[in-house]
């Protein structure tokens, strides 16, 4: 759940300042991005912290003693699970973006954007870098401009696939399967072919699943305990997502039902 909602946190703040800095036109200074990322995570935290009654060390993830032992087919499925995770995440480092979806609209725009300061329209080469939707690509925006290394890229799709494993595990613990039965989960959503591919790209297909994945666990959670912040969060993710890509529209229906 730390992981989920830093993913969440990570996702929103970088929206929310890309759009500040756009009015300004100074999306492209990496000082006044940083400043206001730190301002804003700083404020964030203070009004968690006093609406829930919570000191720093509240923060911190807490060490409790595991009721559950794990049985060696569970590590087994774990490491299997993690193997191809780690394997595309060096494949990611050592590989530039060649795809034609990320070279042809996702990676000029971002450039555009940094070349004008703001994500204001230019004479575009095709329509689909000025009315594409812009959460994912301001992802990329901020890691290119904090690390100037077109190798990052692909950390938005590699992070999105972990995310949705870290999502079907706690689905499938929330639906009451057992552990054996959540990492054998995760193991098929990794055997889908798309999904490996797309994991060292910088397309924003697995940006879109990991934010659907995100917002029916949070709302099978919320059913189950009834906590508003759970809701308050799928929403979230799940605004987010339809200003990924447009694909996200066509999970409403099963979300509504």
């Amino acid at each position: 759940n730390y992981l989920l909602t830093f993913f969440l946190t990570a996702f929103t703040l970088n929206v929310t300042i890309a759009e500040i800095l756009s009015l300004f036109g100074i999306l492209n200074n990496v000082y006044y991005y940083f400043a206001l990322q730190t301002l804003l995570s700083a404020l964030l935290c203070a009004l968690v912290m006093k609406h829930w009654h919570l000191g720093w060390h509240d923060l911190l993830p807490k060490k409790t003693a595991s009721t559950v032992k794990a049985d060696a087919f569970s590590v087994v499925l774990t490491i299997l699970a993690c193997l191809p995770l780690l394997v595309l995440l060096i494949v990611g480092l050592q590989t530039p973006p060649n795809n034609l979806d990320t070279l042809h609209t996702h990676l000029p725009r971002i450039y555009y954007w940094l070349q004008h300061g703001s994500l204001a329209y230019w004479p575009a080469s095709n329509i689909a870098q000025l009315n594409y939707p812009l959460n994912a690509n301001l992802q990329g925006l901020w890691l290119f401009l904090l690390g100037h290394n077109e190798h990052l890229f692909f950390l938005v799709s590699w992070f999105a696939i972990l995310i949705t494993c870290v999502s079907v595990y706690q689905i499938a613990r929330t639906l009451q399967f057992t552990r054996r039965q959540a990492l054998l989960s995760i193991l098929v959503a990794l055997s889908i072919p798309t999904v490996l591919l797309q994991s060292y790209s910088f397309q924003n297909d697995l940006a879109v699943t990991a934010m659907i994945s995100v917002t029916i666990f949070l709302l099978l959670s919320y059913f189950k305990t009834k906590r508003q912040p759970e809701l308050i969060l799928a929403l979230l993710a799940l605004s987010l997502a339809l200003g990924i890509k447009q694909t996200a529209f066509m999970a409403l229906p099963a979300i509504l039902l």
